[in-house]
């Protein structure tokens, strides 16, 4: 049996729908469009609040951290006048002197990150978070003239490969510091150095490029009710959409069947109509033989549309009946089934398993659903192909099937064909007479009997119904 998922079935159904639908479809896409456009600058806006919240947190507690500690300022100061303040400096000209300020300033910088990041591990407020620090000012000043280092300085600070993001830094404060000759204490040997001034200025940051996990973490409730609204609305529109096409479904069914039970009734009404009035003439009601053909004729005539109505009304009862079963040979049953159909103008082929197999069900409703079947074959193949027949045990299920050669039912309709009054559109045109309720008729007498009744069909390719009774009662 060939199914086709819902969404395939509206999309199938779309392409046949009106320019009004077409319409509507769109503007229920615009509107889940501009919906997400909305949850999604909902989600943006709050995913910023979010970021300067633990932004906020967690540069409180790293300047918390940050100002207990000595800063970069003493440090440094700290370190070059332990060097300068030795008797022995190896300074000889100023290049030495400027690489010994430079590794002294990498020295303090590389130890306060170090400090910085081990105090921040102990934090769980900052496990995500890594310190770095940049200078913007560093110069030396010698007997007047002025040096700056602040290239050499950066490019020798091992923190600066973690300064190249700068969405994910926070600067927590400001430094700048001057030492001087005061500060210093100069060893009387490094007179050619006096008037010695040294000035920085920089930058102090964190790096929360890791933090992003715990922004993503505070937002996993706004995600997880942005995801169920869109859920919601995405399936409110389908519920809506399938809804009208199904009422606009419903609508198309009446209204052909309104055309189709028209139709029918038309040629039997007119003859009905054409045969009172040769009633109504002398001669014809003296001619005894005349009259009874005229009679024959309004007798099959009432017979149609009896038929008519009594298929109608069968329709409409058909689902508060509940036959009574009992057992019997279903396979003895059917070859005499098979051996009593005379098809005219069509050859029938009946496969019925000689085996015999015993099973409940009621062979007057089960006759009623097979008549139907056979008559939907015969409707919609082409004279003289082959209507198979077949019956046969399969595990616990007796299977019937019943094959013709048809056109076949396109794939977008199969899911339609057992409803009440359905046919396959022909565009108005009434090559097949039928009200649409053979097959729904079918369908639910197989149903009353336990068993199901499906279809198999490709365009072209002929039709396949099968019905599967259970043997077992059970």
């Amino acid at each position: 049996m060939q199914t086709v998922c819902p969404i395939a079935i509206v999309i199938f159904a779309i392409m046949n729908t009106s320019g009004k639908i077409k319409l509507l479809l769109v503007a229920c896409l615009s509107i889940v469009g501009l919906l997400i456009y909305i949850q999604y600058q909902l989600i943006s806006n709050t995913y910023r609040l979010t970021k300067v919240e633990y932004e906020k947190e967690v540069k409180a507690v790293a300047n918390t951290i940050i100002s207990k500690e000595p800063g970069i300022e003493k440090q440094l100061l700290s370190r070059i006048t332990a060097v300068f303040s030795k008797k022995a400096v190896p300074v000889t000209i100023r290049q030495q002197l400027f690489n010994i300020i430079i590794d002294q300033s990498n020295s303090t910088v590389f130890g306060l990150e170090r400090q910085y990041n081990d105090s921040f591990r102990r934090m769980n407020a900052l496990k995500d978070v890594s310190y770095s620090s940049s200078y913007d000012l560093f110069t030396i000043e010698i007997n007047g003239n002025s040096f700056s280092l602040v290239q050499l300085v950066n490019q020798a600070d091992r923190s600066q490969n973690r300064l190249t993001d700068g969405d994910c830094l926070l600067q927590v404060r400001n430094f700048q510091g001057i030492i001087d000759e005061k500060n210093l204490q100069l060893n009387p040997n490094l007179k050619d150095f006096h008037n010695l001034k040294v000035k920085f200025q920089g930058k102090q940051f964190i790096n929360i490029a890791k933090g992003q996990g715990e922004i993503m973490k505070r937002m996993t409730s706004t995600f997880l009710l942005a995801a169920g609204l869109l859920l919601a609305e995405i399936v409110l529109f389908y519920a809506m959409f399938s809804a009208i096409l199904k009422q606009k479904r419903l609508t198309d069914i009446q209204k052909d069947f309104a055309n189709n039970i028209t139709h029918e009734l038309k040629t039997p009404l007119s003859s009905v109509k054409v045969m009172f009035k040769s009633l109504e003439r002398k001669e014809v009601l003296e001619n005894q033989v005349h009259l009874g053909q005229l009679l024959q004729s309004l007798k099959r005539q009432y017979e149609k549309i009896q038929a008519i109505t009594d298929s109608v009304l069968e329709s409409a009862m058909v689902t508060e009946f509940q036959p009574e079963l009992c057992r019997c040979d279903i396979s003895q049953h059917l070859r005499e089934y098979a051996s009593d159909l005379r098809l005219e103008k069509h050859l029938l082929e009946a496969i019925i398993e000689p085996i015999s197999q015993e099973l409940r069900t009621n062979l007057a409703v089960l006759d009623k659903a097979l008549n139907n079947l056979i008559d939907n074959a015969i409707k919609y193949s082409p004279e003289s192909l082959k209507i198979t027949f077949k019956a046969y045990a399969q595990h616990d299920f007796y299977i019937i099937k019943i094959i013709d050669l048809g056109p076949g039912i396109p794939i977008t309709e199969q899911h339609s064909v057992f409803d009440k009054f359905y046919r396959v559109p022909e565009r108005n045109k009434h090559t097949v007479k039928g009200l649409g309720l053979g097959l729904y008729i079918s369908k639910q007498a197989v149903q009353q009997l336990g068993g199901s009744l499906t279809l198999f069909s490709k365009e072209g390719g002929g039709c396949t119904f099968t019905i599967k009774l259970p043997i077992n009662e059970n």
